[in-house]
């Protein structure tokens, strides 16, 4: 597994990576970008072929689950959280 937890590929530098070669890159692995903005990123797109990607929305909205629960309650953050995966709002 791959994570990038830089800001690198964050709109408006949607064009930088942490990936410049790819040659080192084996198949059937798993690469996580916490960037959200693009919803996938230049790093992602660079290793997909081949690869399990995941992108940084559901730290989105983990995120702002959390911050719903610290501002109301768990049983209003939950429903906060199954209302956006329900609606496809991300």
């Amino acid at each position: 597994i791959m994570i990038n937890t830089t800001p690198l590929g964050m709109h408006p530098n949607i064009e930088s990576s942490v990936l410049n070669d790819i040659e080192f890159i084996e198949k059937d692995k798993i690469f996580y970008d916490v960037v959200y903005n693009p919803e996938i990123t230049k790093f992602l797109k660079t290793v997909k072929k081949n690869n399990r990607i995941i992108s940084g929305k559901h730290m989105f909205i983990e995120q702002a689950v959390k911050t719903m629960e610290l501002l109301t309650n768990p049983d209003e953050s939950e429903k906060f959280r199954d209302y956006i995966y329900k609606n496809r709002l991300i």
